[in-house]
């Protein structure tokens, strides 16, 4: 199974473009949480995090596929109420898809990372990592017998 093929929805062609530009431009936090993820943790063989990764119409912060969790950094326009009613839109919306939701201010990511990355690391524990077949073995490679 391919990469892009492990999730539920498939993104749109404008969502994966702003994935793009956002990857470009993250905020200061969302820069420090990248790096903790990247070099600080200690995560398991096969666990890796994406960043600004387009689901269906929706672009997330950071996605462990494997895990379905999510993790969103939030700053100070998430604290308006049409904007709270979008992100509760759009959790629904993730959830329904089998993500698990952590969202994070960006004072605590800056100020408080180790308790941050403690509880990325805690919240891996309690998701369930998705398991996949493992592949058909190929014919060409002589590993299947094929009779007649």
């Amino acid at each position: 199974m391919a990469w892009n093929q492990e999730r539920g929805a498939k993104s749109t062609k404008a969502a994966a473009s702003n994935a793009t530009l956002l990857r470009k431009s993250m905020t200061d936090a969302e820069k420090r949480l990248w790096n903790g993820l990247r070099y600080e943790l200690d995560l398991p063989t096969g666990v890796h995090f994406r960043r600004q990764f387009a689901i269906g119409n929706y672009i997330v912060d950071f996605a462990c596929m494997q895990h379905r969790l999510i993790i969103e950094v939030d700053g100070p326009i998430h604290d308006a109420l049409n904007q709270a009613v979008r992100d509760e839109v759009r959790d629904k919306f993730l959830k329904q898809e089998g993500f698990t939701v952590l969202r994070l201010t960006n004072e605590e990511v800056l100020v408080r990372r180790p308790a941050v990355l403690n509880s990325i690391v805690a919240s891996l524990a309690i998701t369930t990592p998705i398991r996949r077949l493992a592949p058909t073995p190929s014919p060409q490679r002589g590993r299947l017998e094929i009779h007649p």
